[in-house]
């Protein structure tokens, strides 16, 4: 019998003692800092050896998948490999090595070459033939045009209690008009009750703009207003693909997420769709030349004339639009019945040098004062969070749209100063390209300054791009060199905590290794730096929220 569970659920069903018969467990898992997932943290203290649970498993035979990122390289696949080590540890044997999925390239690609080894290594495992069997290409979808009313898809398409319509109150562009970029500062009034602590993210469940719904259904060639009843197989997850009537227009508008650059599984089916050699041999060129996949299915199927797909190949072949997560930017001492994000517009290029804008940045862009999003508080699961003693110094680090959560900590200990409060001196650390263009949030950080918070009466700041001969980041005021190393390393002494936001590929290990390097020059050069670093998260004191981009 095959079950779907997630690791802690596993850890009791799926690693039986019970028996000794051979047991098959595939693990599909992630990571994210280094840490394992949420719903994985017991199986993750099993599998180090931190609970009381010793087992043998040399029953069981396992296979890891891995899913990370490479922008975070110095924890990719930091957890899916602690997996396979663990389990081996208790006897269990690998059917094979790691898959390791990059998100950052082409993950679907990635898995695709890994599950055609997995399953001749089940077969040997259980003494099975293999054989392989040709593929029907049958589409998970089944679509049916529907004659009559549509219902509403967004009433059956809430899979979490805590979502809620949030009224957007602002939206304002903070970058200047010669920045050539641009960041938005979004004000969202919350429904009584909601509540949010200063560190929280925001989900945001975006839908694609009436403007490019209208394009792409254009390209598909399908009447806006036509009705239809999809099913899928297996699956019953939202109202579309229950077989309720709904709007073709619904669907692509709050579930295809077509804006996506294009991969490797979607430029092989459309060229067994071409007709045209010409298409063909574009097709494969694509495919070959990974910097050629930055085009979107839309660009494709304007490009290739032979090739027409209906709405239940795109449902086969897209993602769904998934969730994107922002940084909180404002604190309930604050703000207490709203909150801010703060939204970096991102951006690309293809190679029709078409610049595209992402699914939530445009969506979040074009909202007016008014109107409605569907989103959620979460808490953060990597710790970001003040100290509770409100007089402990804080070292607040952050580049570009990563100062959002130290503006929400920066609001609200200028408020329980402003109440009376003792708070500790605070040190900001900030890194923008250039102070006449994306300096954000600069008037704030005067009020912060006149009002006394600041170790050096106002933020450090580090400019990339205003002296193209002399690039600043802001790794660079943490070395043992600059004006504000004395003061920082007072403040680590006083029992400063330290929270970074921001870039993960680049910026959250430069300055990860800054503060290595600092402790080193301070302490002297036998001094173990990473364990210095180590033992400040350990504790609690160097805390990082950080991101690989998502548009």
């Amino acid at each position: 019998k095959a079950c779907c569970m997630s690791l802690d659920e596993g850890l009791k069903a799926a690693f039986d003692t019970s028996t000794k018969d051979p047991q098959i467990v595939i693990i599909v898992t992630a990571t994210y800092n280094g840490q394992p997932p949420e719903d994985s943290t017991d199986f993750s203290r099993f599998i180090n050896g931190e609970s009381d649970k010793h087992v043998d498993l040399g029953h069981v035979h396992f296979a890891v998948f891995g899913c990370g990122n490479t922008n975070w390289e110095e924890t990719y696949q930091r957890f899916p490999t602690q997996v396979a080590s663990g389990l081996s540890n208790f006897k269990a044997k690998s059917l094979l090595p790691n898959g390791v999925g990059n998100s950052a390239m082409d993950i679907q690609l990635d898995f695709s070459k890994w599950r055609l080894r997995l399953w001749p290594a089940v077969c040997r495992a259980c003494g099975l033939k293999f054989r392989r069997v040709a593929d029907d290409s049958t589409l998970d979808f089944n679509v049916q045009l529907h004659e009559g009313n549509a219902v509403d898809v967004e009433e059956f398409a809430l899979p979490m209690e805590s979502q809620e319509k949030m009224i957007v109150r602002e939206n304002k562009e903070l970058q200047s008009s010669g920045s050539g970029r641009s960041t938005r500062h979004i004000v969202l009034e919350l429904k009584e009750g909601t509540q949010y602590t200063a560190g929280d993210h925001l989900v945001v469940y975006p839908v694609n703009t009436e403007t490019s719904v209208k394009e792409f259904m254009g390209a598909l060639k399908i009447e806006e207003k036509a009705i239809v009843s999809v099913t899928r197989k297996g699956s019953d997850i939202t109202a579309f693909q229950s077989g309720a009537p709904v709007l073709v227009k619904d669907i692509i508008t709050k579930y295809l997420d077509f804006k996506s650059p294009i991969t490797s599984q979607i430029l092989r089916y459309l060229r067994k769709k071409a007709t045209s050699s010409m298409d063909k041999v574009l097709l494969e060129h694509l495919n070959e030349n990974k910097n050629s996949r930055l085009l979107t299915l839309f660009e494709l199927l304007n490009k290739c004339d032979s090739i027409s797909l209906t709405l239940a190949e795109c449902l086969h072949l897209l993602p769904p639009i998934k969730p994107r997560y922002y940084s909180i930017s404002s604190s309930p001492v604050h703000l207490p019945k709203a909150l801010t994000i703060t939204v970096g517009v991102e951006t690309w290029q293809s190679s029709t040098l078409k610049t595209h804008t992402g699914v939530c940045s445009e969506y979040l862009c074009g909202l007016k004062t008014g109107d409605k999003i569907l989103a959620s508080v979460q808490k953060s699961s990597s710790g970001f969070y003040l100290p509770k003693d409100v007089t402990i110094p804080l070292i607040l680090v952050g580049a570009g749209t990563g100062i959002a959560p130290h503006r929400g900590f920066l609001w609200e200990r200028y408020t329980q100063k402003t109440q009376g409060k003792e708070i500790g001196t605070i040190m900001v650390l900030f890194g923008c390209r250039h102070p006449d263009h994306d300096y954000i949030y600069e008037e704030e950080f005067e009020i912060f300054s006149k009002a006394g918070m600041f170790t050096m009466n106002e933020p450090s700041m580090a400019f990339s791009r205003k002296d193209p001969e002399n690039k600043v980041y802001v790794q660079y005021l943490v070395n043992d060199e600059h004006k504000t190393s004395d003061a920082l390393w007072g403040l680590l002494e006083k029992g400063a905590h330290v929270y970074v936001c921001g870039d993960a590929r680049k910026m959250a290990p430069a300055v990860e290794r800054s503060f290595a390097a600092l402790a080193q020059k301070r302490l002297g050069a036998s001094t173990d730096a990473q364990g210095f670093v180590a033992g400040l998260k350990k504790s609690g004191r160097y805390v990082a929220d950080v991101w690989a981009g998502g548009a």
